[in-house]
Formats: C-alpha cells, structure tokens, sequence
C-alpha cells in the first residue's frame, strides 16, 4: 500500500505544531466522567474505569449519581464535558458540576501524582514529533472537506492518565473543539510511539471533518441512500454518525490498517491489503469480528478511493461513502435503525 502515500510538500510551509500538555483541571473532569459511568458506547473501556475507580468509596456514589444523571440529560453531553475540559464552564449545568465534584479532587490527585512521569515523557515526544512528512496530506485533505488549508493548524493535546495494561494509545476529539484528549501507553518503545502517532493524527482527521459541513452533509445522503432505506441494526455502541466518522477518519490513519498516513507513521509495520484480508476473512470465517472490525475492513476499501479523490482535485461527497459503507455491517445483521445521523 505504499502507492497510497501522496507526495511530500515542497511549499515551504511551516509544520504543524503538536502540544502536548499535562493540566490537571482537564485530566479530573475526563476522570470524573469516567467513574461516573454515564457512557456505554463504544468509547467505554472496562480496564480504564477498573483503574480510573480504585479511590471511589461508598461515599462518593451519591456525587457521581448526580453527575451521570445530568450527563443522561444533555442534548450533547460531550458538548458540555467540552466545556469543563476547556475551561469555559457557561451552562448551570457545567457549573453544577464543578460545584458538586469538588471533593472529588483528593481521590483524583492520587492517580494525577502516580502517572505525572509517563505523562511527562510522552509530552516531551509529542512536542518534538515533526508533522512534515504528513502536513501536506492534511492539507490536500482539508481542501477536499471544503475546508480552507488554515484550518490544518497547531493542536493541544491534554495528556491523560491510562489504564494499567492498554493495548495502544487512546484518543478523542469533540467537536467544536480545538484539542485532542490522548491516553497514551505505559512505554515508550519504537511500536508504541508509531502507534501513539497514528491516534493523533486520527483524532486530527476527526477534528477536520467535524469542521466541515460537506463532510456532514454527505454521510447523511449517503445513510439516507444505503442505510435508512435497509433498515440496518447498528453496530454494538455505534450510532451512524460515528460509523461515519470513524469510518473516515481510519481511512486516513489508523494503527490496524495504517490508511492514507499509514505509510509515513507506521513505517515498515504498515501491513499490506492481502495480509489484513487474509486476517479480516478468517475472523469472519469464525464468527469474531466486532464493529471496529468491520469499521476498519471497510476503510482499507475506502483508502484507494480516497487517494484518488485527492489526485483528481475531487472534493468529498455521497459517493466516497457509498462505495463501502456496506461493508462496515455484518450481512446477518437486522432490524430496525436506532440514533439516526443527525444533521
């Protein structure tokens, strides 16, 4: 897949900047919602919360009660924990939950102080990565969104606490956001400084498309076109809009198929499409494959499509999505359609 790498940038642009930071006041309210347990979706992580809630006492239930229910309530509830990580706290109920949580600090600190090395180390990597090789590409990509070049731009990225034993770096991006919240591993070798890259830039791609209104209104022609009408039961912890996000955001970078940056991040362990077929058909063969399984399968199809959209100067629409949507289901899957996209 090396021919899916489009050409370095010879412009002279500066690099994009990456600045990584460690804030306490970002990595309590991540924390906070983390123990609070409002989210089943399918950023939930298990071994996460397992490590998150080792400080939680009977006493603390009463505050976190309170704290998933008014998350429960939210119209975007990642829109209001958006606000108490930027520290733009505007909503009751943003402030309410800054009220409430206070005596939750001491159990935090704890936690905060034990990683404070690791994350240290991680944010030194990070702010001395180089974007060169990949800042050309996100540009061309920003222009096939309808973006203009100056939204590919400098990016914060809070540091978080992660779980005792992850399998890779973590990340998330909110929309109408400017930053990345990143859980990276709990070592610095080669493999998982690649793989921490990969997930920025990820997160990066999602912060593109959240920006653009001919991404959005795309994926909804297309869920209206392929999806709606078959009546499709989502994947387990999806609703479509993330299918489509993520959908995307993997064809540009991602650790198991490497996608359009794959290449530049990952190196020699960027696997080739008939090795990823071979593994994908065999866990389908057993029945295995989950729905970030399946999301990625599909976005190994779309990853040629994309890069010749990019060569012909051809800007997003319906039909990059309905060449592989399809394959982002199980066949056997059925029934009705629950959280339609929304626009």
């Amino acid at each position: 897949m090396a021919a899916d790498i489009l050409p370095h940038d010879t412009t002279g642009n500066n690099d994009v900047k990456l600045r990584a930071k460690l804030d306490d006041t970002v990595a309590f309210f991540y924390w906070l919602q983390v123990v609070a347990q409002w989210d089943r979706s399918y950023a939930h992580n298990e071994k996460l919360l397992d490590y998150y809630q080792q400080m939680i006492t009977a006493e603390n239930e009463p505050v976190l009660n309170a704290i998933r229910a008014i998350l429960h309530q939210q119209a975007s509830p990642y829109g209001l924990l958006a606000q108490l990580y930027s520290g733009n706290a505007q909503s009751h109920d943003a402030q309410k939950i800054i009220k409430i949580s206070e005596p939750l600090r001491s159990q935090f600190e704890f936690l905060w102080n034990e990683n404070q090395a690791l994350l240290a180390q991680w944010q030194h990597y990070i702010n001395q990565f180089s974007c060169h090789n990949v800042e050309y590409t996100l540009r061309r990509l920003a222009i096939f969104l309808g973006l203009s070049e100056n939204n590919v731009r400098d990016v914060k990225i809070f540091l978080l606490p992660p779980s005792l034993r992850p399998l890779g770096a973590a990340g998330h991006a909110i929309r109408s956001t400017d930053f990345i919240l990143l859980r990276p591993p709990r070592n610095l070798s080669r493999a998982t400084k690649q793989g921490t890259m990969v997930t920025i830039f990820h997160e990066y791609t999602h912060l593109l498309a959240h920006a653009s209104q001919s991404f959005a209104d795309s994926a909804k022609a297309s869920y209206q076109t392929n999806i709606a009408p078959r009546k499709i039961r989502l994947p387990a912890g999806y609703n479509w809009r993330a299918v489509y996000n993520e959908l995307f955001a993997y064809a540009v970078a991602s650790r198991t198929i490497g996608g359009l940056l794959g290449l530049e991040l990952l190196g020699d362990a960027h696997p080739s499409f008939n090795e990823l077929e071979v593994s994908f058909n065999k866990l389908r063969a057993k029945g295995r494959p989950s729905p970030n399984q399946y999301i990625n399968w599909a976005s190994l199809h779309m990853v040629p499509i994309l890069r010749q959209y990019l060569q012909d100067k051809r800007l997003i629409d319906r039909e990059l999505f309905d060449a592989v949507i399809g394959l982002t289901v199980d066949e056997g899957w059925s029934g009705q359609v629950q959280n339609q996209i929304k626009r």
